[in-house]
């Protein structure tokens, strides 16, 4: 089996260009194909919305959502990991998790709608340098 191609997206709740979303993920199918894997935290409407298109275009997805969610079928980690007491370090973990699973990473969201989770991503994947792209 092919060695995935892991991409890491995280987008901002206020994000509103979903055309961008589509036509990022569009450009990834095409240029790696089976190889292309999506992962993300899915905290918010925005990342819903790209889960649903990640697979309507047959793309393996991953989610490392926070600890106090339920598990589902597109969890990355173990069942047991899931459905703790909810804590908004929880959101930081799942960032970390993800930042250290990928490959690249993908940040949608513009300057003057960076939150937290988008800010301590960005730092997570410049320490490690991972390549990464903020797309407004």
């Amino acid at each position: 089996m092919d060695e995935k191609i892991k991409f890491g997206i995280y987008i901002s709740e206020e994000y509103e260009n979903k055309t961008k979303i589509k036509d990022t993920l569009f450009d990834l199918k095409n240029k790696f194909g089976d190889q292309l894997e999506i992962s993300c935290i899915n905290t918010n409407r925005n990342e819903r919305f790209l889960r649903k298109k990640v697979l309507d275009s047959g793309i393996l997805y991953k989610e490392f959502n926070p600890a106090h969610t339920i598990y589902n079928m597109y969890s990355a980690l173990r069942e047991s990991s899931y459905e703790k007491q909810y804590a908004f370090r929880n959101y930081f973990v799942a960032a970390k998790i993800l930042a250290s699973y990928v490959d690249y990473m993908l940040l949608f969201g513009k300057k003057n709608e960076i939150n937290d989770i988008f800010e301590y991503l960005y730092t997570k994947v410049k320490e490690r340098n991972i390549k990464f792209q903020v797309i407004s």
